[in-house]
């Protein structure tokens, strides 16, 4: 449903509050730099500086240059749900969406009653939305116990 580029947003997001949670220090900024975290997490290093220049310029991580610098939290982990990080990706699209790729969906004059699946997916898909939006990335952090559980097998 969602696209590769949220998944990886997700993940990163995550590992990057998991770090921040561990930080015995909070005056001090922690700072992850890119190599570190397309390796830990197994993503193409460019890529994933795209994902997380992203992040920062929708202001949800902030991005220091240099030999020292790196990527940390703009906000609070646990005021950015994870719909946050979905919407800048994938847009509201991917909610309103047909979910299956129905080719009927797509004709001129459709309406959603002429769909035998969209009522019974516009639930789900309305659940998932509500989630996404109520679960936030410091409390799902929190609940994650090891760095492994967010590495992709």
């Amino acid at each position: 449903m969602f696209s590769t580029t949220s998944k990886y947003a997700i993940r990163a997001v995550l590992y990057l509050a998991m770090l921040d949670k561990k930080n015995d220090n909070p005056e001090k900024v922690l700072k992850v730099g890119i190599k570190k975290l397309a390796e830990d997490l197994k993503i193409p290093t460019f890529f994933l500086g795209k994902i997380m220049q992203t992040l920062a310029k929708n202001k949800i991580l902030t991005s220091y240059k240099g030999p020292n610098g790196g990527f940390s939290f703009n906000k609070n982990p646990d005021e950015i749900s994870l719909l946050d990080i979905v919407r800048i990706f994938d847009g509201d699209e991917v909610f309103s969406s047909c979910i299956l790729g129905l080719n009927l969906c797509n004709h001129e004059g459709f309406k959603k009653e002429d769909c035998p699946f969209a009522q019974d997916l516009d639930v789900c898909v309305d659940r998932i939305s509500q989630y996404l939006n109520n679960t936030y990335v410091g409390k799902v952090a929190k609940s994650l116990n090891k760095l492994d559980d967010i590495f992709m097998i």
